[in-house]
């Protein structure tokens, strides 16, 4: 469980949670605008997170690390 001041630590953390942990803490936060309408000229080297593809849409519009976006997106892409 994360909260403002600490992690409290209830059960193993396990390696998807180190990811998201990473994810979160990167400054990689803006999705990659190049990615989302197909391809990123930049590839590994992109200052912004490369989406998932939405099975709606078929773009890499998911943020990664932000349940409420996609979420978001999905209501508006149905």
């Amino acid at each position: 469980m994360i909260n403002d001041e600490y992690w409290v630590v209830s059960e193993p953390v396990t390696d998807t949670d180190l990811s998201v942990v990473n994810a979160m803490s990167s400054s990689k936060v803006e999705l990659c605008p190049y990615a989302a309408h197909g391809h990123c000229p930049y590839a590994d080297q992109c200052a912004y997170v490369h989406g998932d593809v939405c099975d709606l849409c078929n773009l890499a519009v998911l943020s990664p690390i932000d349940l409420d976006q996609r979420q978001q997106h999905a209501v508006v892409s149905m």
